[in-house]
């Protein structure tokens, strides 16, 4: 999966494959619409918005920014990403609640759906997230982030969960790589953000990273 990723990446880099990166971009939504092959698809997506720093025959001028904010104008990209997060958090709760379902084993090394473990499942959807946030001016605001809140934490189906959920929390703190040092969340806006989840939600689940 990742060899085509990485086959597809560097065709759609090439001059001749540019007028392609728009419609490949549209394709990736359509999976993560549809939960189809939706790792493959979003680091797909994210490599492609890494080329747009050209004019290109859609948007003029094109900057990962532009076409990050042109593609959620038509799709929504934050309220698809976390739509296909709750449907992937259900179909794992749904095969960890069969009586044949082996608890013994740490719930990030098995794998669930496709050929990705469920800790690559989960790491490639927040880390689409993070980098939409940091690459435009989409926000997720607090309504938003207690959807997440609530799939990540209150409803974790463990505590490798929940502390992934805070180690990303803290990273989308961090200034991302690159030309523009952006950050997903400042540290006022994270504050705000969770004081604004614990007064909505009181069914608090910490695990140890919540510390």
């Amino acid at each position: 999966a990742d060899v085509a990723v990485k086959c597809l990446t560097d065709l759609l880099k090439l001059p001749v494959c540019k007028p392609l990166r728009d419609t490949y971009l549209e394709k990736c939504v359509s999976n993560l619409q549809q939960g189809v092959s939706v790792p493959q698809s979003l680091q797909l997506a994210m490599n492609i918005f890494d080329m747009f720093n050209e004019s290109s025959a859609v948007w003029k001028p094109v900057t990962p920014e532009t076409a990050i904010t042109a593609l959620s104008a038509k799709f929504d990209l934050i309220q698809l990403i976390l739509q296909d997060v709750s449907r992937y958090h259900s179909v794992v709760r749904h095969k960890i609640s069969q009586p044949d379902f082996d608890k013994t084993v740490s719930l990030f090394s098995q794998t669930f759906v496709g050929r990705y473990s469920h800790k690559e499942q989960i790491s490639v959807r927040l880390d689409f997230l993070e980098y939409l946030l940091q690459h435009s001016k989409l926000e997720l605001t607090p309504s938003l982030l207690n959807i997440l809140w609530d799939i990540s934490v209150n409803n974790a189906n463990s505590s490798e969960e929940a502390d992934n959920f805070f180690v990303w929390l803290k990273k989308a703190q961090e200034p991302s790589s690159g030309k523009h040092k952006t950050v997903a969340f400042t540290d006022e806006m994270t504050k705000q953000l969770l004081l604004d989840v614990l007064c909505i939600d009181q069914r608090m689940h910490f695990a140890g990273m919540g510390f």
